[in-house]
């Protein structure tokens, strides 16, 4: 049994002078990671690896729930391919991860992260919001063999549905 946690990064700047991968968390953001860092606690989720985007907002996002995912630097792996990527490219990377890794989470961007969300499972919204998750779960024994429809959503929270 394989378990993916997704995470929209936390709320964002907006009008900034800076490059839009440059961009950094709000206040907000930064407090939403620890009411939903809380939550993830709750679930009892501890993840083996943690895949996430290049952008500044996502590493900032990982580096508030590191004491709530547990994961230690060697866990994180940090790619560019996963700034602003489609779905499908968020699935191959997903697929790519070792299979001795059974818990996997991942930090990315809308919209390619609510549609990841649409295509793995029983579940489908029309938004995930800013440090939204979601947690899935597959009865699979390698991530090479993830597939669109294989998952089973077991909960779903955002900051504000909280």
């Amino acid at each position: 049994m394989k378990q993916l946690l997704l995470i929209r990064h936390a709320k964002t700047e907006h009008g900034s002078h800076l490059m839009d991968s440059d961009r950094k968390l709000t206040d907000r953001g930064h407090n939403d990671c620890q009411l939903m860092g809380n939550r993830l606690l709750q679930q009892g989720f501890i993840t083996d690896k943690l895949l996430v985007s290049s952008a500044q907002r996502t590493l900032q996002t990982a580096h508030n729930l590191k004491q709530f995912l547990k994961w230690k630097e060697d866990q994180l792996e940090v790619s560019n391919k996963l700034y602003l990527a489609s779905a499908s490219v968020m699935l191959t990377a997903i697929a790519q991860t070792a299979d001795e890794c059974e818990n996997l989470a991942m930090i990315a961007h809308n919209p390619g992260i609510t549609d990841l969300f649409n295509i793995l499972g029983n579940d489908t919204i029309d938004n995930l919001p800013t440090c939204g998750m979601a947690l899935f779960a597959f009865d699979i024994r390698s991530w090479k063999l993830i597939k669109e429809n294989r998952g089973n959503c077991i909960w779903y929270s955002w900051p504000k549905g909280i």
